[in-house]
């Protein structure tokens, strides 16, 4: 059975200038039942992306909650609700949300799979077959270049276990430490498809840009491709 996913966009407006509001999308898929994902857009490229409980945002929506990255809850005024997110690269980040809207969001989320009964939606054999993919030979080095100087680093391709449909790059950011952020794999061979110059430009989190050679991202799909195969085997008996 295919996961059934909730997809939906969000206006998250920054604490230090809310007039500047910001696009980002939250995901919930019963493949994954105890967490939700809200990952930052700029366009149509996923920047960054924090995976937390669901149930943390749910107690959020009442009372604050949280600690370490994630921390949600109602600001006073009781319209809007407070999200401050930290990351290992970035001093913390506090955005409003729409808390009815965000409610909304999360009834939405109860609805697709009810509190108490996500263990039963977990597919182990999917999970075993991930964390297998991601342990077998699924995770590439590849050559990133900077675009104008024709500079060279080393990246790496690698599969999500947590979501065989997105694969994990990591790649040198220019201000010297290493960003990793998640990409879907049909976007990735879509655009590996669609460029007429051989490249791929991938916006690196927090910024800059890097090209990956079209050649070395379709042999990365291909040969983790099979985990992929075996699976849909498996649902069609």
């Amino acid at each position: 059975m295919n996961p059934r996913r909730i997809l939906e966009g969000l206006a998250l407006y920054p604490a230090d200038r809310p007039d500047r509001p910001v696009h980002a999308i939250l995901t919930y898929t019963d493949a994954d039942p105890y967490a939700v994902r809200i990952a930052f857009m700029n366009g149509d490229i996923e920047t960054v992306a924090y995976t937390f409980a669901r149930g943390l945002l749910a107690d959020g929506l009442y009372e604050g909650t949280g600690q370490g990255d994630v921390i949600v809850g109602p600001h006073h005024d009781r319209e809007r609700l407070v999200l401050t997110l930290r990351h290992p690269d970035s001093l913390p980040y506090t955005v409003y949300a729409d808390l009815d809207r965000m409610t909304q969001i999360v009834a939405l989320t109860y609805q697709l799979v009810p509190m108490g009964r996500e263990h039963e939606y977990i597919d182990w054999d999917t999970q075993i077959a991930a964390l297998y993919a991601a342990h077998t030979g699924h995770r590439t080095e590849v050559t990133l270049w900077q675009p104008g100087t024709w500079l060279a680093t080393i990246g790496v391709l690698s599969c999500d276990p947590g979501d065989p449909a997105a694969v994990v790059i990591q790649a040198a950011h220019p201000a010297g430490h290493t960003a990793t952020w998640r990409l879907d794999r049909a976007v990735l061979s879509y655009r590996a498809s669609e460029a007429t110059d051989g490249w791929i430009r991938l916006t690196v989190p927090g910024g800059g840009e890097v090209l990956l050679q079209c050649d070395q991202a379709l042999a990365f799909l291909k040969a983790s491709a099979p985990a992929r195969t075996e699976h849909t085997r498996r649902d069609d008996r």
